[in-house]
């Protein structure tokens, strides 16, 4: 087995469509595991997030990786804000916003 793993990896690039194949998207739902947790206005955060990431992955240069790589955090990070920010709202710390 050892001539199959070049470096000592995981899981190989080649064998990763083996995760992620239309069986397993049968006896897992993504959207029913996913749906209690995602909210409206996550979707944008969570496309520049992932770009974000793979950008941060990619490139070669440090400063531009790493600029991607916080950018690709704070995306992130304002998944758990917009929660924390209706819980604010609901207390009354903030006003609620007339849009």
């Amino acid at each position: 087995m050892k001539i199959l793993f070049t470096h000592d990896v995981i899981c190989p690039a080649w064998g990763a469509g083996g995760l992620d194949n239309s069986f397993r998207k049968l006896v897992q739902n993504p959207r029913k595991i996913l749906k209690p947790y995602i909210r409206e206005g996550m979707i944008v955060s969570g496309v520049l997030g992932i770009g974000g990431m793979v950008a941060a992955l990619l490139l070669r240069n440090v400063i531009t990786s790493t600029s991607c790589g916080l950018f690709a955090f704070s995306s992130f990070w304002s998944f758990g804000e917009l929660f924390e920010q209706r819980k604010r709202v609901a207390k009354g710390w903030f006003p609620k916003s007339g849009k």
